[in-house]
């Protein structure tokens, strides 16, 4: 009897137990019912700009819950877009809901050079000559992989920058390579647009201008990253 009168206790304590949990998570739930601004790029998600010419945005559209907010839209970057620039140029827009929540697209604006008809793009491998300076010591950085693809005439993006220092040769994976954008010049001057390493979230802290040669294939720059002087040097 004694064995029952506890085991009745216990399924007691527990059920009550679980009661309780239930209201305190009850309490804890936000039930509320927000709508996000939906919005809408009208016209291409990347729009191509001949140098020199001009730009004009097509705009973007925003819905909230089948209404119209399309004037509650900031704009940001459309004043810094030059068109005798060649480039990548980035159009944010961004719209926020009665509780704070917002919502946001990104167009790119491609400027770019006609004139110039060369496509480096391709498959290549850091040659002889590419290296890591330290200011102590010179790292050699030979056989890691580069991909170069063309964007719009004469910009180009590339997955590593770095000549394959930390995302292959130190093995932490892709996130750790540098990725960015090239740009071509119809002197097959190498420009360098931008840069970033996703799993650090940093860029370089200074870029020199570089070359493509027609004959070799070679691509040449150079930048300090992180402190570190970094001479690259890149065929197929």
């Amino acid at each position: 009897m004694k064995k029952l009168y506890f085991f009745a206790l216990a399924a007691f304590v527990a059920m009550m137990g679980l009661t309780a949990c239930g209201d305190d998570n009850d309490q804890l739930t936000d039930s509320r019912l927000t709508h996000y601004v939906v919005l809408e790029l009208q016209g291409n998600s990347t729009e191509e700009v001949i140098l020199g010419s001009s730009y004009t945005d097509a705009g973007c559209k925003g819905t909230l819950d089948g209404v119209d907010v399309s004037s509650q839209i900031k704009v940001d970057g459309l004043d810094e877009i030059d068109v005798n620039t060649p480039g990548l140029y980035y159009i944010t827009y961004t719209a926020t809901n009665a509780d704070g929540f917002p919502s946001s697209v990104t167009r790119t604006v491609a400027v770019f050079d006609p004139t110039v008809t060369a496509d480096i793009s391709g498959k290549y491998l850091t040659q002889e000559g590419t290296y890591l300076d330290t200011g102590s010591r010179k790292i050699a950085l030979v056989g890691y992989k580069v991909n170069i693809k063309k964007v719009v005439p004469g910009v180009f993006s590339i997955d590593e920058m770095l000549a394959g220092m930390w995302s292959q040769r130190a093995g932490y994976g892709a996130n750790y390579g540098m990725h960015g954008y090239l740009q071509l010049t119809p002197d097959n001057t190498i420009h360098i647009i931008s840069g970033e390493v996703p799993g650090w979230g940093d860029t370089y802290d200074e870029i020199m201008d570089g070359a493509w040669d027609p004959e070799t294939g070679e691509i040449t720059y150079g930048m300090v990253y992180a402190g570190y002087y970094f001479n690259v040097v890149l065929n197929k």
